[in-house]
This record gives C-alpha cells, sequence and structure tokens, in this order.
C-alpha cells in the first residue's frame, strides 16, 4: 500500500511538473512573439521614415540645383550691368531707328 501511495505522488508531481514546463513555454512563446512583432512594426516605421527622408534630400537637392542655376544667371545679368557701367553707357529714353536708303550707310539726325 506504501509503494501504491508513493507511486500516486510521484506521479502527480510529474503531471504537474509537465504542466507548469508547458505553462512557461506557452508564455515564453507569447513573449516572444509580441517581441518579435513590435520590432517588425518598428523596422517598418523606420523604414518608412527613412524612404520619407530621402524623398525631402532629393528635393532639397533638386531646388538647390535650381538655386545655383538662378544665382548664376543673377550674376551674368550683373556682370552686364557693371560692364555697361563701366563703358559709361547711359540709359535711353526713346529709340529712334534709322531708315538706310540704297547706297547710304548712315545719316546723322539733327
Amino acid at each position: 500500500m506504501i509503494m501504491k501511495n508513493f507511486h500516486l505522488v510521484h506521479h502527480h508531481k510529474g503531471s504537474l511538473r509537465v504542466k507548469i514546463l508547458s505553462f512557461l513555454s506557452i508564455c515564453s512563446i507569447a513573449i516572444l512573439l509580441g517581441f518579435y512583432i513590435f520590432q517588425a512594426n518598428a523596422m517598418t516605421e523606420e523604414t518608412y521614415l527613412l524612404q520619407n527622408q530621402q524623398k525631402k534630400i532629393r528635393g532639397l537637392s533638386q531646388e538647390n540645383s535650381e538655386l545655383e542655376i538662378s544665382l548664376s544667371k543673377t550674376n551674368s545679368l550683373l556682370n552686364v550691368e557693371q560692364l555697361v557701367n563701366n563703358l559709361n553707357f547711359e540709359k535711353t529714353n526713346q529709340i529712334r531707328y534709322l531708315r538706310v536708303l540704297e547706297g547710304q550707310v548712315a545719316v546723322k539726325p539733327q
């Protein structure tokens, strides 16, 4: 009879260990699954933010190129204006066109 009771108690302890081990395994799997989902979500968000930043960089690079072109055009116009001032040209108020007749090159207006 003592052996029989010992066997039941020992069997009950083994069954309890299996239940505890199963519970801990399921909890571990649930925690790891939650951690995986969290990491996948964070990675997706970082990829989205990275793509947006790269898009902004491309836009700013394009704008920078356009501004450099605009600056070079402005600088060339300033150079022409300075050249005109250095050559003592004056701004005209009225334009008069000359008619060139055959045999004449230019006529001085009086």
